[in-house]
């Protein structure tokens, strides 16, 4: 019997999601996983949509970090990538030479500031990234030399 990863991201609750509170702080680790997913409504959980109706999505990265809160986390963070920190993703691919996000790769994430505010909308949040492609590993079998 196989059991697929899905099922025991829904018995562990998954990773902790990456907090960006206040300007400074950062986010950095390997990455495990990238998809995309359906943006959803804070208060709500309902799914949101575009005027014409078509649905608004994100970018979902899952992370290895070294940051732990207890006993009980594994150090994972999941980064729910809006507009400009997608914007700072694709900026920092560009600056790394590459085209994709790759997983093994190691990936920073910083809050540097906050945009113009918008009537009766709280600043954007501004981001900058750091992408480094993962690694080439080679395995040597010293048993033949």
């Amino acid at each position: 019997m196989t059991i697929d990863n899905t099922v025991n991201e829904l018995l562990t609750g998954g990773s902790k999601a990456a907090r960006f509170d206040n300007i400074g702080d950062v986010v950095e680790g390997q990455i495990i996983s990238a998809t995309t997913r359906q943006e959803t409504d804070f208060a709500t959980g309902e799914p949101l949509t575009f005027s014409d109706g078509q649905p608004r999505m994100q970018l979902v990265i899952e992370l290895q970090t070294d940051s732990a809160d207890g006993a009980d986390d594994d150090g994972r963070r999941t980064v729910y990538c809006k507009w400009r920190t997608t914007q700072a993703i694709k900026n920092a691919l560009r600056e790394a030479g590459a085209k994709t996000l790759q997983e093994g790769a190691t990936l920073k994430i910083k809050y540097v500031g906050d945009g113009e505010a918008k009537k009766g909308f709280a600043p954007p949040k501004e981001f900058k990234a750091k992408y480094e492609k993962p690694t080439a590993v080679v395995d040597i079998d010293l048993d033949d030399f």
